[in-house]
C-alpha cells in the first residue's frame, strides 16, 4: 500500500522537493511547481505529468497518456527515453515561422546537429488576437474524441525534423503533412516566413500537393484533412479547392480497399454549392496580379473548375464571328484523280528472277573440298533464285513531269 505525506505549509524549512522526498522513507506526493514543468506544460498539461525518483537518485517526469518520459542525464539534461539521443532544449522558441503556436517541444540531438519538433495532434483553432490554439484528441477507442483530461486517455504527436540547412520543417507521412500545413495556414500572414522564405499560405499549399494518394484515407488523415479545409475556407480559396481535390482522389480509389465508410463509394460533387463560393473567389483573385505559388496548376484547375488554367483566361475568350462563304473549289475532284493517275504511270514495277552462274571453278581436289564445294553451289542458286520487284522508269517521264507542273500552276491560279 502506498503511503502520502502531505507537506505542511506553515513549514519554515524553505528547500527544494527533490530535498524533502528524500527525507522519509515513505513514497511522498509533492505538489510543486517549475520552470521545468511549465516548458513541458507547452505540450501536456501539468496535472497529467508525473514526477518519479528514481532508485539511482534520478527524477523522470513522465507523460502518460502521450507515452513519453523525460530523464536527467548526468550532465543534468533532460532527454528523451523514446526518442533516442535527443534532449529537450533550453531554448523553446521556434524563430522565423509558425508565429503564434506555443504548443510544442524542442528537442536537440546530443552533437548538436540536428533538431526535432513534436507537436500534439488535434484539433487547430485560432483564437481571437490570432492566437492559435491546438485542442487535443483521445485516440485511446480509436476514434477521435476531444480530451476531458482523463489519466486513461491516449494522445498523439507528430514529430518534424528540423532541415539543417533550410530550417524547415520536414514531415514524413501524409496525416503529418497535413497537420503541418493546418499549422502553416493558421499562422499565414501576408509577408513571407523568414525561414520558409514564403508565405504560409503558400508552404500549406506546397505540403498539401504532396498528400494526393491512391488509396482511402485513414481517420487521422481525413480529421487532419478536414481541418484543413476549416481553416483555409474564406482565407485561402486556393487551399480550399486543392483540398477538395485531394479528398475527392482518394475517395476515387477507395473501391480498391473495398472502403465505403459511410460515404457509400460515391463521390464528393459539392462544385453546385458551398465548393461555388471557393470557385468564384478564386477567378476574382486571379484578375489582379497573383504571386505563381498561389496558382492551380492546368489539372488542378480542370479536376476543380472544370477547365484549364485561367491565367490565360483574357487570351482564351471564346469570340463570336459571321462564318465566311465560300464557294466550291474550281479544281475537281476529277483533274486531281488524272494528276495522280499520270504520275502513278510514270514507272512500272514486275516480277524477275535471275539465276547467275557459281563464281567459283570446280576444285575437284579431296572429299572435304568437294562437299564444301556443293553446298556453297546450293546456297549461291537458291540465293540467285528468289524472286524480287523491279521497278523501271518511262522513258518519257521528264517531259511527263513538265506539263504536270504547268497544269498544277494553272489549278493554283483557278484557286
Amino acid at each position: 500500500m502506498t503511503q502520502c505525506k502531505i507537506i505542511p505549509k506553515y513549514s519554515k524549512e524553505r528547500c527544494d522537493w527533490r530535498t524533502i522526498a528524500n527525507k522519509s522513507d515513505m513514497d511522498t506526493l509533492v505538489v510543486h511547481e517549475s520552470q521545468l514543468l511549465g516548458i513541458l506544460g507547452r505540450f501536456e498539461e501539468c496535472c497529467m505529468m508525473i514526477t518519479e525518483n528514481l532508485d539511482n537518485m534520478q527524477y523522470q517526469i513522465k507523460l502518460h497518456r502521450f507515452s513519453l518520459t523525460f530523464k536527467f542525464d548526468s550532465e543534468v539534461k533532460l532527454c528523451c527515453s523514446e526518442i533516442t539521443g535527443y534532449h529537450l532544449r533550453s531554448n523553446q522558441h521556434l524563430s522565423g515561422q509558425l508565429q503564434g503556436i506555443h504548443q510544442y517541444l524542442i528537442l536537440d540531438s546530443e552533437d548538436g546537429v540536428k533538431t526535432k519538433i513534436i507537436v500534439p495532434f488535434g484539433r487547430v483553432t485560432i483564437e481571437p488576437r490570432k492566437r492559435v490554439e491546438i485542442a487535443m484528441l483521445n485516440t485511446a477507442e480509436g476514434k477521435l474524441k476531444p480530451s476531458e483530461e482523463d489519466a486513461e486517455e491516449r494522445m498523439q504527436f507528430f514529430t518534424y525534423s528540423v532541415h539543417p540547412r533550410f530550417e524547415t520543417l520536414v514531415a514524413t507521412s501524409v496525416a503529418a503533412r497535413l497537420f503541418l500545413a493546418t499549422l502553416y495556414m493558421a499562422t499565414a500572414s501576408l509577408s513571407p516566413d523568414k525561414s520558409i522564405g514564403m508565405t504560409g499560405e503558400a508552404k500549406a499549399i506546397d505540403l498539401t500537393r504532396q498528400c494526393v494518394t491512391n488509396r482511402a484515407m485513414s481517420d487521422v488523415e481525413q480529421f487532419c484533412l478536414s481541418n484543413l479545409k476549416e481553416i483555409s475556407k474564406h482565407r485561402s480559396p486556393t487551399l480550399y479547392l486543392l483540398c477538395h481535390d485531394t479528398e475527392q482522389s482518394s475517395i476515387d480509389y477507395s473501391f480498391l480497399q473495398g472502403d465505403n465508410r459511410g460515404r457509400n463509394g460515391k463521390k464528393i460533387d459539392d462544385s453546385t454549392l458551398w465548393l461555388a463560393d471557393e470557385r468564384t473567389a478564386y477567378i476574382n483573385k486571379l484578375r489582379k496580379p497573383l504571386n505563381p505559388r498561389l496558382c492551380l496548376t492546368d489539372e488542378e484547375c480542370r479536376r476543380s473548375l472544370g477547365q484549364h488554367s485561367l491565367r490565360r483566361w483574357k487570351r482564351s475568350k471564346r469570340k463570336i464571328r459571321k462564318f465566311i462563304d465560300i464557294h466550291c473549289c474550281p479544281v475537281t475532284r476529277k483533274k486531281l484523280n488524272d494528276v495522280y493517275k499520270t504520275m502513278s504511270d510514270l514507272w512500272s514495277v514486275h516480277e524477275q528472277t535471275s539465276l547467275k552462274p557459281f563464281p567459283l571453278p570446280d576444285l575437284n581436289t579431296t572429299e572435304i573440298g568437294q562437299s564444301l564445294y556443293s553446298e556453297l553451289q546450293k546456297s549461291w542458286n537458291l540465293h540467285c533464285t528468289i524472286g524480287g520487284l523491279k521497278t523501271e522508269m518511262k522513258s518519257n517521264t521528264i517531259a511527263v513531269l513538265r506539263r504536270l507542273k504547268k497544269d498544277v500552276h494553272l489549278y493554283i491560279k483557278l484557286v
